[in-house]
């Protein structure tokens, strides 16, 4: 049973198109927001791994990391 017009498979063509309910429709739409939210997650992770300040003190680690890496 639709609960709104949009839901309605009487009128549902009166309001709107099969592509504007395929872009709209709640799985499409959660879909989109999992998309935004990597995204998001990504771009974080990517501004700490860049972030010059996450690396203070850690240079002679690193030296020795690369140093030894060479024998």
């Amino acid at each position: 049973m639709a609960t709104t017009v949009l839901d309605s498979a009487l009128f549902r063509d009166s309001f709107g198109t099969p592509r504007m309910r395929e872009i709209f429709e709640e799985r499409a739409l959660v879909a989109r927001y999992v998309e935004v939210e990597v995204a998001l997650a990504r771009r974080a992770v990517l501004e700490r791994l860049t972030d010059p300040a996450n690396y203070l003190g850690m240079a002679p680690q690193m030296v020795d990391r690369v140093v030894g890496g060479r024998k």
